[in-house]
């Protein structure tokens, strides 16, 4: 069986701009995070959409924190590839484990701010919305938001490949 044609599949991703100098790109997989929008999940289609790039943008977030912990600590060569299973930043040069310990906490560190801020803006928001109505939909998203980057927070912190601890 010839596996070349799957290896240049795998290796399909898009450059899609530069965030403080850092390159982003997006790879193929993430087509998986819009699997969600083929079924009715009671948020309808444009809500679901929503909450996909909110994810994809705290993934994003996430490997930025990475990226401007290695910049700030003169490391080069940066880049983020965000994939359907998460994100990774990359980075060349010598770190001091001092170094090294910032660059790792620093992604998870924002998690964390982003889950916090997404809770609060949603407990701030409870009960002021009628039920069902977009407001509330919208609140629900946000909540969801700040659920989700509280977990991957902690899932972060587990000292196992591919997490940051």
């Amino acid at each position: 069986m010839d596996f070349s044609k799957l290896n240049s599949i795998l290796n399909w991703s898009v450059r899609v701009g530069k965030l403080f100098g850092i390159p982003i790109s997006l790879h193929i997989s993430l087509l998986f995070f819009l699997l969600p929008l083929l079924r009715d999940n009671g948020l309808g289609p444009i809500l679901t959409l929503q909450y996909v790039l909110l994810v994809i943008i705290s993934i994003l977030l996430h490997e930025l924190g990475h990226a401007l912990a290695a910049k700030k600590v003169g490391l080069t060569g940066l880049s983020i590839m965000v994939h359907g299973f998460g994100g990774f930043a990359t980075s060349s040069g010598y770190r001091s484990p001092n170094q090294a310990l910032v660059i790792t906490l620093a992604g998870p560190a924002v998690t964390f701010a982003i889950g916090i801020l997404c809770l609060s803006i949603s407990y701030m928001t409870k009960s002021r919305f009628e039920i069902g109505s977009f407001a509330d939909k919208q609140a629900f998203i946000i909540y969801l938001i700040g659920s989700l980057n509280i977990l991957l927070g902690f899932l972060n912190m587990i000292p196992s490949y591919p997490f940051d601890g």
